[in-house]
């Protein structure tokens, strides 16, 4: 009787001891002790991003940043405790990953203990850890890259989940997950939309709305539409939305862009060519901004006053979600065109289908119709004319002087014209990168 009370009372005090949620930082399903952590990318993992891979396919991800282990021994007692305490896990099944961090905080943020992945559920092929965390996952847990400021560690805390996130779902997407959770049986996808392998993919999200101006189904379509771009043509586009460019920097709106680009880790390859659009909300500002030797290549600075056009018009009569389209859109065919060798420019003019259309009908009425109007304005002349000639009967008729030309003209073989540059609202800066900015 009295093993049951000590059990009893020893369970009791350790619960309590880890009810500090209401104490600490919850950013979704990102459960931070030390409240420094929390920059918006986390959060936007952890109210977006994880709780949309939930509904998609069926894994739970949680990440919990502990301060102590409580009465627990080892880290992966407390991250077991933990599953079970607040019930992680999806489905009838309850499965799920959670990864547990235990730092120490000090002055400038927090210095990482230990770390640990636990999974749990009825699937067999997700609990015994059949999907392999990648290099850049270990990297972000390992403890130098937890020696910074806040601002590291919680980049640092960003990219192991980001990567654990991206595992699992190489994983679930190549069919190594059984029908418990997700397989292209279910249903959930079909053959036609599942990247392959060598798929590239970024761990940055395409869509970063911090701003909220989009519902949840339009994050989702840009999203899949800005993934759809990057299995074409291995080139990242993103689009960020905030409330105001000046928290990112003391320059203008393009000196944000490329902050938050370079923050982000954002591009693909050793030259991280990638694209930008970078909307502010409080005064209506945007920047798109290329990086990279191909980025700058395929969106130069024709393609991208052209590839505004398209965008800044709908953004004009604030229909962000249509702009974001046509954004992404266009974007598909300036590379595209670049694949081809052959970039935007002014002697490679970007149309859309209706200005192609008439731009053919055009083309068919100069070379069909108008040469048969002008023959038949001067067989009409001709034959006008004709009426008053009378044949000569000798030569020295036609050189008696009443010859008379009606018409004359001067034929310039040769014309030169020299034009100068006209200077547009575009900027280059160091680093590789490229950009127009403006208002919307």
């Amino acid at each position: 009787m009295k093993r049951k009370i000590f059990t009893t009372i020893t369970v009791l005090l350790v619960s309590l001891s880890l009810l500090t949620t209401a104490y600490a930082a919850d950013y979704g399903l990102i459960y931070d002790e030390t409240e420094v952590l929390g920059t918006p990318a986390v959060q936007e993992l952890g109210a977006e991003v994880l709780p949309a891979f939930s509904d998609k396919y069926g894994i739970d991800l949680r990440v919990d940043v502990l301060t102590t282990l409580a009465d627990f021994d080892t880290i992966d007692e407390t991250a077991a405790y933990l599953y079970e305490e607040y019930e992680y896990g999806a489905g009838a099944g309850k499965n799920g990953v959670s990864l547990t961090l235990l730092v120490e905080e000090n002055e400038t943020g927090a210095s990482l203990k230990d770390w640990y992945v636990y999974a749990n559920g009825d699937s067999a092929e997700l609990t015994n850890g059949g999907w392999a965390l990648p290099d850049e996952f270990y990297d972000a847990v390992d403890a130098a890259a937890w020696e910074g400021d806040a601002e590291a560690d919680a980049n640092a805390l960003y990219e192991a989940t980001a990567w654990l996130v991206v595992t699992l779902e190489d994983y679930a997407l190549n069919g190594g997950v059984a029908n418990t959770i997700w397989s292209p049986e279910a249903g959930l996808l079909n053959a036609s939309n599942v990247p392959s392998v060598e798929a590239v993919e970024s761990d940055v999200p395409y869509v970063l709305d911090y701003s909220d101006i989009l519902t949840d189904e339009e994050e989702s379509i840009l999203m899949e539409e800005a993934a759809a771009l990057a299995r074409e043509h291995n080139f990242f586009a993103y689009i960020v939305t905030v409330d105001d460019y000046t928290a990112y920097t003391n320059g203008d709106v393009q000196s944000a862009a490329e902050a938050i680009y370079t923050q982000k880790g954002m591009g693909v390859g050793e030259e991280k060519d990638g694209l930008l659009l970078l909307l502010s909300t409080y005064d209506r500002d945007y920047c798109l901004l290329t990086h990279g030797n191909y980025g700058n290549y395929a969106f130069n600075d024709y393609a991208r006053e052209k590839l505004q056009g398209f965008f800044l018009d709908d953004f004009g009569n604030d229909d962000m979600f249509g702009g974001f389209q046509d954004y992404l859109k266009w974007s598909g065919e300036i590379l595209t065109a670049a694949e081809n060798g052959n970039p935007y420019s002014e002697g490679n003019r970007m149309m859309t289908e209706e200005e192609k259309s008439e731009d053919i009908l055009f083309g068919v009425a100069v070379i069909a119709v108008f040469p048969l109007l002008v023959a038949g304005v001067v067989i009409f002349i001709l034959s006008k004319k004709m009426k008053s000639v009378a044949k000569a009967v000798k030569a020295s008729s036609y050189m008696s002087g009443k010859l008379e030309l009606t018409d004359q003209w001067d034929r310039f073989s040769y014309m030169t014209e020299t034009r100068r540059k006209k200077e547009k609202s575009s900027s280059s800066s160091s680093g590789g990168f490229s950009g127009s900015s403006g208002k919307y």
